[in-house]
């Protein structure tokens, strides 16, 4: 070999030993995680599946492992604002926790994700924007339904879609009928698919109409059930259903249809499983499986009052209630040897699976303790004895009993509140708790409730009920309590989640107070003969069961939320405008208004209490102003800044101007020399909340998560021409 071929490829051999050294190891776990990603990326482009590539995408940049098999990204040279992990382009209509993924209806496509926000299957277009959704708990189908049409042709449209193809297995449309002029018709409580996809069941209720009804579908047969809501489970085909009657009282009952026929039995308890169901009538306890066939159960504990039965996950939690008296010992002979005593309140947990293959099998574990369920944590139930709590997890087939809190008094019982836990104690006494199992305030109360992740009320006085604020903190010293300046009355009250005021409502008033001192700052008598003006509503954290909550298009952990992460993780963007060669200013749905750098500095620079967007006078100056009418309420001043003084604002704006793109009020553009064309959210796989005009070198698409700034050469992926 010449010596400087040798030379060379000795120079190569020591690169290839100092790589491998400095090189971290990755371990076969990663490896295998990475070939998943490569080939659900390499699936996402050949189809087409833009969100999914840029979550792909962004979860590869966020991990070492994995950047180095990156290619070129989807979208080319174009830039995402935000992180699309645990973020969608749509509203969330609904989510479900099942511990090991996360699945996610965000506008009229299915997603799921790992719990840190990884695609872990190509995302599934739905038949139609679902008004009510089902997830089964073989996670296998996913149920759907809508009301539409106008109010003398009202109906509703259920369907079933397969979770892992994406094929619709059925679809039904069943007409609404019987509807007078000025009523209407829509979906109210939840729906249920049977564990199969074979039929699904939706309540109904018509406004000013006093009418709630169940309707049953499946691929060949409806019907519609009168004076009953709130389905509970269905079996194959529709063959029976558990559904609560309307009529004061809710009783639950089972329906179960034999030809034309149908018979009713009410229920004093039930819990639904996978491909089986619980059903309680006295003394008698029964399975009940798909197809309507019952089978007798006995519960291994002894049986007191007010027993009670529950599914979490795979499991049937039965509860012995209390007064139950333990069977007596005997010996071989019958002699007692110990007498029969009271048995302290039991759980028993039988395994879903045990019982489908066996209805006789035992429980996997009994403890002598109460129980809750616990939403912030999917499958798990909260067991407490003396001042300790403890989280009973049941993900797996094994339960794990974890310690988690220590309280500062005996505790009687344990419930969620909002994204927190709280724990009730002798003499009036109350505990709150993070998921972590941190006091968050400790206290007397008759009554309290969690408003938001920052504060809760409670109430005291007995008969004469006094309010308070509290903003919740580990640390006692950060606890400020701001009194209500309220006339002593039971009040309705809700706090905003991140502006600092309250409204308090009766039969009589509603008010506005300031949180800052509780003092009243305004006050709206109402007057059923006048059209007094209704108090102020929003959309705050929602309370969803798991380990995360939804707000807009993103999904948040409930253990940590959006404090004290980086604006543009979790924002949930409303519009932008971009500020040449210093960077933008986002308006996002918790009303503030952020400003991004070119150097990729954020900070919140105003809050403004409107549902606002950007507007602009004769391209001189830029304003925020209410959605409906372009109302101004605020212009930008350099620093950034944003000045509110009505005095010195118009009344209108005007619609941003747009140059390079030629965006029309149809939202209709050119790119720099192409055609003209309009967005396909067919081949995007959503529509865009905002278009806005990025100048030369980008078209910007608003989502309800991120902010995407598209060059001109991925139009083609995301637009049709006219």
């Amino acid at each position: 070999m010449p010596p400087r071929i040798h030379a060379l490829l000795c120079v190569f051999a020591l690169g290839l030993l100092i790589w491998a050294i400095s090189s971290p190891a990755v371990s076969a776990e990663d490896e295998h995680e990475a070939t998943a990603i490569h080939e659900l990326y390499a699936q996402a482009r050949q189809h087409g599946d833009l969100w999914t590539c840029i979550q792909l995408e962004a979860y590869m940049e966020a991990h070492d492992h994995l950047r180095r098999r990156q290619t070129l990204p989807y979208l080319g040279r174009s830039q995402v604002l935000g992180s699309p992990l645990l973020g969608f382009p749509e509203d969330i209509h609904n989510h479900w926790d099942r511990d090991s993924h996360i699945a996610v209806i965000s506008g009229h496509r299915f997603y799921r994700t790992s719990p840190s926000g990884r695609p872990l299957q190509l995302s599934i277009p739905l038949p139609f924007h679902p008004g009510r959704s089902a997830y089964t708990r073989l996670e296998n189908h996913i149920g759907l339904a809508r009301t539409h049409g106008p109010w003398n042709r009202r109906q509703v449209t259920l369907g079933v879609v397969a979770r892992d193809s994406g094929s619709v297995l059925w679809r039904r449309d069943v007409g609404l009928h019987g509807i007078l002029e000025e009523q209407n018709d829509h979906l109210f409580d939840r729906i249920t698919v049977a564990e199969d996809g074979s039929a699904v069941v939706a309540a109904i209720n018509r406004s000013r109409g006093d009418n709630q009804r169940i309707v049953i579908a499946s691929a060949e047969h409806q019907r519609i059930i009168n004076d009953f809501r709130n389905p509970h489970a269905v079996g194959h085909e529709g063959r029976w259903v558990v559904a609560d009657r309307a009529q004061q009282g809710r009783p639950t009952t089972l329906i179960v249809f034999s030809n034309e026929r149908q018979q009713m039995s009410t229920l004093d308890d039930f819990a639904v499983g996978p491909d089986r169901s619980l059903l309680r009538q006295g003394d008698t306890w029964e399975l009940l499986d798909g197809t309507g066939e019952r089978h007798p159960f006995s519960p291994h504990v002894a049986i007191g009052r007010n027993p009670g039965a529950w599914t979490v996950g795979q499991w049937l939690i039965i509860g012995s209630g209390w007064g139950a008296s333990s069977e007596a010992s005997t010996d071989l002979l019958g002699n007692i040897i110990e007498e029969a005593s009271e048995q302290p309140y039991t759980i028993a947990l039988y395994y879903w699976p045990d019982l489908i293959d066996n209805t006789t099998a035992n429980p996997r574990m009994s403890i002598a303790n109460r129980y809750s369920r616990s939403d912030f944590s999917p499958h798990t139930l909260y067991v407490w004895d003396d001042h300790s709590i403890s989280l009973l997890r049941l993900q797996s087939p094994s339960p794990e009993i974890i310690p988690w809190a220590e309280a500062q008094a005996p505790i009687q019982s344990v419930h969620d509140s909002h994204h927190y836990t709280m724990a009730v104690h002798p003499d009036n006494l109350r505990s709150v708790f993070d998921n972590h199992g941190q006091e968050l305030w400790h206290g007397e109360a008759d009554d309290a409730w969690v408003h938001c992740r920052r504060r809760m009320l409670y109430r005291t006085g007995g008969d004469n009920p006094r309010y308070t604020m509290v903003t919740l903190h580990h640390d006692p010293a950060q606890r400020e309590e701001v009194p209500l300046q309220l006339p002593a009355a039971h009040w309705r009250i809700r706090s905003h989640p991140w502006h600092n005021f309250a409204i308090a409502e009766n039969d009589e008033a509603w008010h506005r107070l300031d949180l800052e001192n509780g003092q009243v700052t305004e006050t709206v008598r109402k007057d059923p003969e006048a059209n007094t003006r209704r108090p102020p509503w929003w959309h705050g954290e929602a309370n969803n069961y798991g380990r995360f909550f939804r707000f807009g298009g993103r999904l948040y952990r409930k253990d940590n939320g959006p404090e004290n992460q980086p604006l543009a993780a979790v924002m949930v963007p409303q519009d932008i405008f971009i500020i040449p060669r210093q960077g933008s200013l986002v308006i996002d749905r918790q009303d503030r208004i952020l400003a991004f750098s070119e150097r990729g500095d954020s900070s919140v620079i105003a809050t403004i209490e409107a549902d606002t967007f950007f507007t602009d006078r004769r391209e001189r100056a830029i304003f925020v102003g209410h959605e409906r009418g372009r109302n101004v309420v605020g212009s930008i001043e350099r620093g950034p800044s944003v000045n509110t003084a009505a005095d010195s604002l118009p009344d209108r704006g005007e619609h941003l101007s747009s140059s390079a793109w030629n965006l029309n009020r149809n939202n209709e553009f050119r790119p720099p020399r192409g055609s003209p064309s309009r967005w396909d959210s067919g081949k995007a796989g959503f529509p865009f909340q905002r278009l806005r005009d990025g100048g030369r070198d980008h078209l910007i698409v608003v989502t309800e998560s991120v902010i995407l700034m598209l060059e001109p050469r991925a139009m083609p992926l995301v637009s049709s021409g006219l």
